[in-house]
């Protein structure tokens, strides 16, 4: 079985390799400006892209574009774009320069939720391997974690502060936090509950944005 490799090139066009062979096997024309992320889905028979024109585009692996969510996307650049890892819960998470995550089912691409929270722009999004949880990363320094389940966010991870808050809202000012002692450039490695596993210090490393 081949092994593939799917990579960002040309700007605005996608090109799948054989890692085994070195040798590119498909080309993916369709955005009209740079592509920003990509992402295989389980068993890696579809690909999803997100773009600065701002779409996002499922394709097979032949090359063929299936579906382009246009319509009720992001506002802004497409910044990250991930695949649910969980076959039972079949869904494509995007996060955007407009600071909404997009939560997306399939196989017909339906919007299921927004979920606002953030002050900047998205840079990251990733999924829990059972695709129950969310986190999301942008510009203003913070990380949110949430329920896909319940369609809201469950804990703030906020660099800038330096604090955890717990179940609270976008707009609420009177929520608990606890302090925790992070360097002022750093790499977090953390559990779903708060704690902080491991830190990874980058001293020459901008923190204006996760």
């Amino acid at each position: 079985m081949s092994e593939l490799l799917l990579f960002k090139v040309e700007k605005m066009t996608l090109r799948l390799w054989d890692l085994n062979t070195g040798l590119t096997m498909r080309h993916f024309v369709g955005h009209t400006k740079d592509v920003l992320s990509v992402s295989f889905s389980v068993g890696n028979k579809q690909i999803v892209s997100g773009s600065r024109d701002p779409t996002i585009k499922l394709w097979n692996t032949l090359g063929e574009c299936k579906f382009e969510i246009k319509d009720e996307g992001h506002n802004g650049w497409v910044s990250w774009v991930r695949f649910s890892l969980n076959p039972m819960n079949p869904i494509i998470v995007s996060a955007g320069w407009d600071k909404v995550a997009k939560v997306w089912e399939l196989p017909w691409c339906k919007l299921r939720t927004d979920q606002h929270g953030h002050a900047g722009y998205l840079n990251t999004v990733t999924i829990s391997p059972n695709g129950s949880l969310c986190a999301s990363g942008g510009k203003d320094n913070v990380t949110m974690l949430w329920d896909l389940n319940k369609a809201s966010f469950i804990k703030i991870f906020d660099l800038e502060n330096k604090s955890i808050a717990d179940g609270i809202k976008p707009n609420n000012t009177d929520n608990d936090s606890k302090n925790v002692k992070v360097p002022e450039y750093t790499l977090l490695v953390w559990s779903a509950d708060g704690s902080t596993l491991k830190d990874l210090d980058h001293p020459n490393t901008q923190s204006d944005s996760i």
